[in-house]
């Protein structure tokens, strides 16, 4: 409903694609472009996936499935592909001197914008050009039509696997100059750089920026005067020499079995504490296992499971709970409500029995989190946001 604040807001200048007529998956950016509308945003839906609702005024051709792009005039430029945003129209209203338009934002990662048509990246681009890895690296980097000009450019070290092929890449000290790169095009899964000069770099070769992001070379393409490198975003574990594949070092380091130390009571996940939803075998339980699938996060024990797992996660009494635990579920919600707790017990009751039998199945799990009785903590991998590292 139009209110009396509808027009006092700044309006968004757009321009509506249609998609291409031959039924091709893409929007043709036409030459020259259709005109700009004053589009006035009336309503925004916070959400993983936000909808916007735009009044246009006027009398517009507009249908479910065209596209609203704004900052229309940046088309062509190396920088547009950040400097706009593309809406997908989901639901068109009607009335005598206007249109209302539900419509669901797009962000650059998950559209390819070319300089002449835009693809949704998941449904149809990367099913086009197949960048799983790209058949043809240098194919591809033809349709992109490329520039002389390329976005932002982060700095690369660049480590390389032993002869041998060890599941890691040794970390040289000092480490290697880091080489400038420019960032071509990216999805949501890949993205394409180019180094200026030449290089020796390959495939399995580990890129690292100055923000510690890691990529994970797939195809390179040499020129004469640049290399193009095609390179996947990677979690890893990193040592104080070495740098893990997060999957390699979990494989690698996979916990061993506990049955011998101390008897399965039950499991069940966060989100099933803070729901306050246990399983009647847990008053039987004196130890507690904080997980994320293989990754061991936490080992405690306690004569009162119930009362020290709550207070870890922050529930009431969270002063008397582990805080680097408490931060580390707290950075990561709403993933982190799926992490499992698995509930044992060790059979005497004798406090010194249940404190000695917590140490060894530290010893063994090497859980992340503990110190205490602790020999090799495992690393936390980079796919967990962990501040308290740095305090």
């Amino acid at each position: 409903m139009k209110t009396t604040s509808d027009y006092q807001l700044k309006p968004v200048r757009v321009v509506i694609l249609k998609q291409s007529l031959d039924g091709q998956p893409f929007w043709p950016i036409p030459d020259p472009l259709p005109p700009t509308i004053d589009a006035y945003c009336e309503f925004s839906l916070e959400s993983p996936i936000k909808y916007y609702v735009f009044r246009l005024p006027g009398r517009h051709n507009i249908t479910r499935g065209d596209l609203l792009i704004n900052a229309p005039s940046m088309i062509g430029d190396s920088h547009w592909v950040y400097c706009s945003w593309c809406y997908l129209i989901e639901y068109v209203s009607v009335d005598n001197t206007s249109h209302v338009v539900v419509a669901k934002q797009i962000s650059c990662y998950d559209v390819v914008k070319l300089p002449d048509r835009i693809y949704l990246t998941n449904d149809d681009f990367i099913k086009l050009h197949k960048p799983n890895p790209i058949d043809n690296l240098d194919a591809f980097i033809a349709s992109l039509t490329i520039r002389e000009t390329f976005n932002p450019h982060p700095r690369f070290a660049i480590l390389k696997q032993l002869s041998d092929s060890p599941p890691f890449w040794p970390i040289p000290n000092p480490l290697f100059l880091k080489e400038c790169a420019h960032l071509v095009w990216k999805s949501m899964y890949y993205h394409l750089f180019c180094l200026l000069g030449q290089h020796n770099i390959s495939r399995h070769d580990l890129l690292i920026d100055r923000k510690l992001y890691y990529y994970l070379v797939k195809q390179v393409s040499v020129r004469e005067t640049s290399c193009f490198v095609f390179a996947e975003p990677v979690d890893v574990v990193e040592l104080h020499d070495k740098i893990y594949l997060e999957k390699d070092f979990i494989q690698l380091h996979k916990p061993k079995p506990i049955d011998d130390l101390a008897e399965f009571v039950a499991s069940l996940t966060i989100g099933d504490v803070f729901a306050d939803q246990w399983p009647p075998e847990h008053k039987h339980a004196n130890i507690y296992i904080f997980r994320d699938e293989d990754v061991i996060l936490y080992v405690g024990s306690s004569t009162n499971v119930y009362n020290r797992v709550r207070a870890h996660i922050g529930i009431k009494m969270r002063n008397s709970g582990n805080f680097k635990l408490y931060v580390l579920i707290k950075n990561n919600l709403p993933d982190s409500r799926s992490w499992n707790i698995d509930l044992y017990r060790v059979k005497s009751t004798n406090v010194g029995d249940l404190v000695r039998g917590e140490m060894k199945i530290i010893q063994r799990l090497c859980p992340i989190i503990n110190v205490h009785g602790n020999p090799c903590p495992m690393p936390l991998s980079t796919r967990y946001k962990y501040k308290w590292l740095d305090e």
